[in-house]
C-alpha cells in the first residue's frame, strides 16, 4: 500500500481513476457481504 500512497510517482489520472474505482467496489462489495451475514 505503500507504493499506492507515495507521493513523486508518475502514475497517470486513468491508472488512479481505475485504481480508485476498483477499489470502491471491493469496498462496496465487502459491505454488501457483511450486510448479508448480519
Amino acid at each position: 500500500m505503500d507504493e499506492n500512497t507515495r507521493e513523486g510517482t508518475q502514475e497517470s489520472l486513468p491508472a488512479a481513476a481505475r485504481r480508485a474505482l476498483a477499489e470502491a467496489a471491493e469496498r462496496r462489495r465487502l459491505a454488501e457481504a457483511a450486510a448479508a451475514a448480519a
